[in-house]
């Protein structure tokens, strides 16, 4: 499942490549229909693990594909 929640850390494949500013790999899950905007167990989204990571690249990949913005995480 594209959308699963794997590995230790409990992450999509989105969002285990936005921590980790795979971009290219951003691009294709997304092209997959990967979903953007799911969060992690603690309220995390693609676009945030991108941000504290400091992954710009990877921000600025998933903002295109139309990632929320103004996601908050409540946790």
């Amino acid at each position: 499942d594209l959308n699963a929640f794997e590995g230790q850390e409990d992450l999509t494949s989105l969002q285990a490549a936005s921590m980790n500013a795979r971009v290219a790999a951003i691009v294709e899950l997304v092209r997959a229909g990967a979903h953007m905007n799911a969060k992690s167990y603690h309220g995390v989204t693609s676009l945030m693990f991108a941000a504290v990571s400091g992954h710009t690249a990877a921000m600025d990949a998933l903002i295109a594909a139309g990632a929320d913005t103004n996601a908050l995480n409540v946790d």
